[in-house]
């Protein structure tokens, strides 16, 4: 457009607010615009509800409403305006204000989980769609947006799915289907590396919850275990290390479980009918552990941290399995069975320890030489503290007869493999 002629005469007391108006044009225009958007809405509102009955007649205007939000956010990112994109998530921020504060109170219990549900897709659409063409990591908006959509979408399932669905609870069941939603769209949006690891958060965190509560016991250490292997196999595969993040918060969940209430120390400590209840347990954790450490190819150190790791539950569960065969294979009683259990696990770490400090010997690893140490030690600790105040007279001579022969068979390996050492070096 050409410039505008000036004014002459009377005409010229106009000026400054026809400057004004020129240099606001834009706003007013968006104004102007959003007012007679609210208006049409209004109007159509008004016609929906008169042509139906009241209730449905509100869940048809939220979906109306959303889809017209959803449409202005598709529009402004097309034409590239902030000013409208703000508009628009403006009324779709009006749009679930009107969700939460009047369908949710006034419309009945399916209608207003509709209601919930439709504004939540939308809300979710509208930020996938922002964060989709944005050329920043993440926006305000767009992340807001698809963290916004989370409760919406759990609240309008959570009405909408009853408590039983074929006899599994219905409330899992649709923590587990919203979580695998977000997952699935992390996985779309893999390339988006922020936006990716907002969805893969969001996803696995409902995931694991739902998770939680429909399984119990082995199982869901099962699932925990089964997801976190999963995910360092694929971690290992595409070479992606935030997939490795997520392994690490499965394992640790499911070590949690596994250790504090599958198989709890007190298994080891004090006498048990059945002190192996947990063993399943373990050995799914111990696997997940090894799959882990397989997945940490780039580190070398994380990834020899993880096989010791791994190989502290394996001792851990062999243990176990020991106590839970004393108490089976024994006609004694429980706590006979226990101690005599006891005297056999002391002698396994012994033997385990001295297994460690040859193989560091003879290989010249300090590495495992210093593990058979601390495995020594430990054997030690174990039969002062343990043994002597709580075994029987004959186990407790039998634990420190077993691990004092091993400690002698030490000594002599380190003296003779030492001498070889010196011999060849001379």
């Amino acid at each position: 457009m050409g410039a505008r002629a000036p004014l002459t005469g009377i005409l010229r007391l106009l000026e400054p607010v026809l400057h004004w108006l020129e240099a606001k044009e834009r706003a007013l225009n968006a104004t102007v615009f959003s007012v007679a958007g609210v208006l049409t809405a209004y109007a159509a509102s008004l016609a929906i509800l008169e042509a139906g009955h009241f209730e449905t007649g509100h869940v048809v205007v939220t979906a109306v409403w959303s889809l017209a939000g959803l449409v202005a956010v598709g529009v402004a990112l097309q034409r590239r305006s902030e000013l409208t994109l703000g508009v628009a998530f403006a009324w779709l921020a009006v749009t679930v204000a009107k969700v939460v504060a009047f369908d949710t109170i006034t419309l009945s219990h399916t209608r207003h989980g509709i209601s919930l549900a439709v504004v939540g897709a939308a809300v979710l659409l509208a930020g996938l769609a922002r964060e989709l063409t944005a050329r920043a990591s993440l926006t305000g908006e767009g992340a807001g947006a698809i963290m916004l959509s989370l409760p919406l979408l759990l609240a309008g399932a959570l009405v909408l799915i009853p408590d039983d669905v074929a006899g599994v609870d219905g409330n899992g069941l649709m923590l587990v289907a919203v979580g695998a939603l977000y997952t699935a769209l992390a996985a779309a949006t893999f390339v988006r590396r922020d936006l990716g690891t907002l969805l893969w958060a969001i996803g696995l965190t409902v995931t694991g919850y739902g998770e939680a509560v429909l399984l119990t016991g082995v199982w869901l250490v099962l699932a925990y275990t089964a997801s976190a292997a999963a995910f360092a196999a694929v971690a290992a595969a595409s070479k992606e290390r935030r997939l490795q993040v997520a392994s690490l918060v499965y394992l640790v969940v499911g070590a949690a479980l596994a250790l504090g209430v599958e198989a709890p120390p007190s298994q080891l400590l004090v006498a048990h009918a059945h002190p192996g209840h947990g063993l399943a347990s373990l050995l799914l954790l111990i696997g997940a552990v090894a799959v882990f450490a397989w997945s940490l190819a780039w580190s070398g150190r994380y990834r020899l941290q993880a096989a010791w790791v791994a190989g502290a539950l394996a001792v851990y569960a062999a243990s176990l399995g020991i106590l839970e065969a004393a108490e089976r294979l024994s006609p004694a009683g429980v706590h006979t069975d226990f101690q005599r259990g006891q005297t056999a696990v002391s002698a396994l770490w012994a033997t385990l320890a001295l297994v460690l400090f040859y193989a560091g010997l003879k290989r010249r690893r300090g590495l495992l030489r210093g593990g058979g140490f601390i495995l020594f030690g430990v054997s030690l600790g174990k039969i002062f503290l343990f043994d002597l105040p709580s075994l029987s007279s004959a186990q407790r001579a039998l634990s420190f007869l077993a691990v004092g022969a091993v400690l002698l068979l030490g000594g002599f390996f380190y003296q003779h493999l030492s001498a070889q050492y010196d011999e060849r070096i001379a």
